[in-house]
């Protein structure tokens, strides 16, 4: 089995949920990078969640495939507008860390990485998110039956068991299910490229606000 992991959230729970859901005790993880201002803090974070796991890391360079992008999550791209995901589409109508066709690019390359990997499952993180036109519309499910046929096509099984679940959902499951096994501190959602979080971006506001919805103190 081959799981993507970006040092986030959703992608650690993911990679505790699957070694303790599935009989193996040896799992393959992907990182991508694909010129995201993040990417040192993310790789760096994805080391500490794989630490001590059953894990083989794969580090996957894309090169300058969204040059041409000014998408806030870029390291060329702007700088990041301030506020949640649903209050950036209230005042913006799009949210300006989407980065069109990443998913896309992405899902794609972890087959060819399962492929020459010869793993016939890969695992995916994504969650119920807002899909409408300027937001994450690559999370839809009518973006994801897409890349499963993809897959299938392939001979590579696309597994994405939190599709139906939102992002609060997915942190109470850290703090519930794998409060022994992950360290929230251990994970990074900030789309800056800063050492510290921004606490401004739309994933650190949303990480933030669901922490302290759940009672969790430090972030």
């Amino acid at each position: 089995m081959l799981v993507t992991v970006s040092g986030g959230l959703d992608s650690a729970v993911l990679l505790h949920y699957l070694l303790n859901k599935c009989p193996m005790d040896h799992i393959h993880a992907v990182f991508f990078s694909y010129g995201q201002k993040a990417v040192n803090r993310e790789f760096h974070h994805v080391l500490k969640v794989t630490e001590g796991l059953p894990v083989t890391l794969h580090r996957v360079d894309c090169g300058d495939i969204f040059g041409n992008s000014d998408s806030g999550l870029l390291a060329k791209g702007k700088s990041l507008n301030s506020g949640s995901a649903s209050e950036q589409m209230r005042e913006h109508g799009y949210i300006n860390a989407v980065l069109p066709g990443r998913n896309g690019v992405l899902i794609s390359a972890a087959i060819a990485v399962a492929l020459h990997l010869g793993q016939g499952i890969l695992a995916i993180g994504t969650h119920h998110t807002i899909t409408m036109p300027g937001g994450f519309s690559d999370c839809s499910q009518e973006f994801i039956n897409a890349k499963r046929a993809e897959a299938q096509a392939q001979g590579v099984d696309l597994i994405t068991p939190f599709h139906y679940m939102n992002k609060k959902e997915i942190v109470k499951m850290a703090l519930e299910d794998y409060k022994n096994d992950l360290r929230i501190s251990d994970t990074w959602s900030c789309y800056s490229g800063y050492t510290e979080p921004c606490h401004t971006c739309s994933a650190c506001t949303e990480r933030e606000n669901i922490l302290k919805e759940l009672g969790y103190e430090k972030n």
